[in-house]
């Protein structure tokens, strides 16, 4: 049971904690394009030190955005287990010099076997650098809504996760119209409850950091 549980556990951490936005703080421009291959690897405790510490396990998406005005795109994400819709709007000009700052509201929907969730988070990105070079930080707070067998319990429930996390990266255009952009990103739950009577609050879930790395490959736009 434990086990069995604990691998479920691990998958709700491996969406739920996901911080990835895996793309810079400029908007497409209207009418323009992007697609993003973005391979990757996920590590993390769960549970807290020395209960269970994950290997690097892959993980690999595909994402699209699209540009509906100068300071606005639209955008789907897929890949290892999850499903995301995403916009962002951009607060700068989109002729500013110097920093840039948008932010990207999306939501998540996430299921395996008996337990699923829904996320909703809203990073916000600082762009350092030129639309073709640039780093970007990209602080968040996100909140899952969790069903079913997700935090090790013996009855079902709804549980809501609240994780704080930040991705790091740097997109550098390499060719015409291609960008690669290595990027960091760590998440860590910080409130847990729960409509389960057997959910321990107390849970070590709190205590579980999570890492992941990816390299994106984002095609289309200038």
């Amino acid at each position: 049971m434990f086990k069995s549980n604990s691998l479920v556990l691990t998958a709700t951490l491996v969406a739920g904690c996901m911080t990835s936005t895996v793309q810079n703080a400029h908007t497409l421009g209207k009418r323009s394009a992007e697609v993003g291959v973005e391979p990757g690897l996920f590590t993390g405790d769960i549970g807290g030190e020395g209960a269970l510490s994950l290997p690097a396990l892959p993980v690999l998406n595909v994402s699209v955005r699209y540009g509906l005005t100068d300071r606005l795109d639209l955008g789907g994400r897929m890949g290892t287990g999850l499903y995301d819709i995403h916009a962002k709007y951009m607060f700068t000009s989109p002729d500013a010099k110097g920093p840039v700052v948008s932010i990207v509201p999306s939501t998540t929907v996430f299921w395996t076997g008996d337990v699923g969730f829904v996320q909703v988070k809203a990073p916000v990105l600082l762009g350092l650098g030129s639309r073709r070079h640039q780093f970007v930080l990209g602080p968040y707070i996100g909140n899952s809504i969790a069903f079913g067998d997700a935090l090790r319990s013996r009855s079902t429930g709804v549980h809501n996760i609240v994780t704080v996390g930040t991705s790091i990266g740097f997109a550098t255009t390499v060719h015409d119209r291609v960008r690669i952009m290595p990027e960091l990103a760590v998440g860590y739950p910080v409130s847990i409850s729960s409509t389960a009577a057997d959910v321990n609050l107390d849970t070590d879930l709190l205590d579980s950091p999570t890492t992941t790395f990816t390299l994106g490959f984002l095609i289309g736009a200038d």
